[in-house]
């Protein structure tokens, strides 16, 4: 690690916490985090610097050109900022902790049923006390949303920062200790992974090979290939197409990539009612994904290119048997619970076979010494991951949760960012929506009287906060960063401990910023930031209290000790049926790849099945397997590997198109005070 890397990764990291914030929810304009685990902003920036910066710096003096590993640091700081601006956390933070009162002032049925009473005190913004100055100026904003003139703009000192205090002081030490923990489980599982299961990491291998450069050369041997220009100019002409023929539609044709399919679903009916059933009919290619396939194990890529395809006629067949299929986002449902069985399985398999090293690391955790085959960071990593555990858990017991469902709410906390990183590692997939959270997995198995209104609320919160949408949550980010460093040599302790104060620094700048943002702008509308996210936990809720209410039972439940609600718990017939299928599904498919070795199935379709990436992707991720297919079948390995830089370059020309858009949107707004038209490069 060099000064001037740390610098440019830190203001980098620091201008995507904030700026990538107002770009999205202010200026309504392409993230910078488009992408997700494959950010736009960060990667097409990276391949800029790369291309065009490097290569002057190297021609003024050789050793004036960035290194491999400082660009890989850098990198690897701005991604771990990406987990910010976004959905992995401020998109929704401050609003639902600030919403949840402003809903509660016009929603009669909440006040009668009392449910902002459940949630505690410091765990909302005010003290849950309804004041204009607060909540009301929070969600009109002060200054205007078309107020730019910086000589206006609302100062700082404005903010109400002694009504946010006690709340910050009790969620932001949660995050830290959050990203503490899923920082050292990816130092903990990352040699099991890369060294013993050789996984893949696709993003990574990309990331790396843009990275890559001889000390004598200007340009790395990537962008030295035929192939890669081929296939990035190919791909950046069919998207700049497509995307000018939004502005002069009536003369120009577009290129199709989608295709619609959905009249065919009128001969099964029940497809129409089947969760994302009739995107199976809506084919839209991806040149990015076919390009990540390409590189993935065949077994891979077949499963998760039929995915739905297995899917949806089982689920249509169980539709027209009367059977719902649908999910509540945060309560749970059929394929939620579905999915928490598939990941806690698939997390159980992951333990297991990596069981002699994990056991290994252990055993120097607790002996006070490394062994002679796990690194000393990595036994430090699992005394820290320890503490961090239980002081979440403590944390959580203190904002008056029950110490059984604590400990369940932390355990499967990290259940959701161990299976989507491991995911991301395995498959190449960039957009992960584990679609099943905490508290829908909590009301299944104790029901509304074992739970009670106050922890339901409480693990709702801290479900909604803490990993709502991992699809950019920070260990899957970190996982990537961990591998691509790896791969230009640069120490690892230096990328945890780096990711580490990385992620607070910008953490606390973010939430000064937004909150200034929201007080000056006012809450951004039309996302479901506004209303459905801050108002998740409350439904549920709802339902529980009237529930309860109906049967005499409100004050009993409320009043039950920790043992009691074990004893209590009624795990409701839905949810057992859901949560095994799931559980067993994965279970026998993980043991028939051990077992058979031309097993065709790998159980991570059990876990993307049925979510809106994977019916947006899936297609694409079968033409990349039939593609690769019939490379090796009629090529042979000799013609793969010379495929190799062209099917780089596709996914560097999506990237790089994709930046083309979001720059091309900045500029237009800052001329014409307006959005364009957006032309989407990639799902989100």
């Amino acid at each position: 690690m060099t000064v001037r890397a740390i610098l440019l990764g830190l203001v980098a990291a620091l201008f995507i916490a904030t700026y990538g914030y107002v770009v999205h929810h202010v200026l309504r304009l392409e993230p910078v985090e488009s992408g997700h685990l494959l950010p736009v902003g960060v990667i097409g920036g990276l391949m800029l610097l790369v291309v065009l910066l490097n290569p002057l710096l190297f021609r003024i003096r050789r050793s004036a050109a960035l290194r491999p590993s400082e660009f890989a640091v850098a990198c690897m700081m701005m991604l771990i900022a990406c987990s910010l601006p976004g959905r992995g956390l401020m998109e929704q933070f401050t609003t639902s902790l600030a919403m949840p009162t402003h809903w509660n002032r016009i929603e009669p049925g909440w006040q009668r049923s009392g449910l902002l009473d459940y949630a505690p005190s410091r765990m909302l913004a005010n003290d849950k006390r309804d004041d204009p100055e607060v909540i009301q100026a929070f969600v009109v904003g002060s200054g205007g949303r078309q107020h730019w003139n910086p000589l206006h703009w609302m100062p700082i000192g404005d903010v109400p920062w002694s009504a946010w205090t006690r709340t910050m002081s009790t969620w932001l030490p949660l995050l830290m200790l959050s990203a503490t923990a899923v920082i050292c489980l990816g130092l903990i599982v990352h040699r099991q992974w890369t060294d013993h299961e050789q996984l893949p990491y696709p993003i990574a291998r990309f990331t790396a090979s843009l990275l890559e450069r001889e000390p004598d050369r200007m340009l790395g041997p990537l962008f030295r290939s035929r192939g890669f220009w081929i296939g990035l100019g190919i791909v950046c002409f069919i998207r700049v197409w497509n995307g000018m023929c939004l502005w002069y539609d009536d003369w120009m044709t577009p290129i199709r990539l989608t295709f619609d399919l959905q009249p065919l679903t009128t001969l099964w009916p029940d497809i129409q009612q089947t969760p994302w059933g009739t995107r199976l009919f809506q084919p839209t290619i991806y040149p990015i994904v076919i390009g990540f396939s390409f590189f993935l194990a065949s077994e891979v890529a077949l499963s998760v290119g039929i995915s739905q395809f297995l899917f949806v006629p089982l689920a249509a067949v169980l539709v027209g048997y009367g059977v719902d299929m649908h999910s509540s986002y945060m309560a749970g449902g059929a394929m939620g619970w579905h999915r928490a069985g598939a990941y806690v399985a698939f997390t159980l398999i992951v333990g297991y076979v990596g069981r002699r090293y994990y056991g290994q690391v252990l055993r120097s955790a607790l002996r006070g010494r490394a062994a002679d085959d796990v690194e000393t960071h990595v036994t430090w990593a699992c005394r820290i991951l320890v503490v961090a555990l239980i002081a979440m858990t403590v944390m959580m017991i203190n904002l008056g949760l029950d110490w059984p469902i604590a400990v369940l709410t932390v355990a499967l906390i990290m259940v959701v960012f161990v299976g989507v990183s491991r995911i991301s590692a395995e498959t190449g997939l960039f957009f992960i929506q584990a679609r099943w959270q905490p508290l829908g997995v909590c009301l299944g198995l104790f029901g509304y009287y074992a739970l009670g209104p106050q922890e339901l609320v409480i693990v709702g919160l801290l479900s909604v906060v803490l990993c709502l949408d991992p699809s950019q949550a920070v260990m899957p980010y970190f996982v990537n960063a961990l591998r691509m460093c790896q791969i230009v040599r640069v120490k690892l302790v230096q990328v945890a401990w780096s990711s580490w104060v990385t992620y607070g620094l910008c953490l606390l700048v973010a939430v000064v910023f937004v909150l200034w943002a929201q007080y000056h702008f006012g809450a951004p509308r039309g996302g479901w930031s506004f209303r459905r996210v801050p108002t998740m936990t409350f439904r549920p809720a709802a339902v529980a209290v009237d529930e309860l209410t109906a049967q005499g039972r409100l004050a009993q439940s409320e009043a039950l000790t920790p043992l009691q609600r074990l004893g209590s718990m009624r795990p409701r017939g839905p949810f057992v049926w859901w949560f095994t299928t799931g559980f067993v599904l994965v279970m026998l498919t993980s043991a028939a790849r051990m077992r058979f070795p031309r097993w065709p199935l790998h159980p991570v379709v059990f876990l993307l099945w049925s979510t809106y990436p994977i019916a947006a992707l899936h297609h694409s991720f079968l033409l990349g397997w039939l593609l690769k297919s019939a490379v090796v079948r009629f090529g042979g390995q000799g013609w793969y590997h010379r495929c190799k830089p062209f099917m780089t370059g596709i996914i560097a020309g999506e990237v790089a198109s994709a930046l083309i858009f979001m720059v091309v949107g900045v500029v237009y707004y800052a001329i014409f005070q307006q959005a364009p038209v957006p032309y989407r490069v990639l799902p989100r």
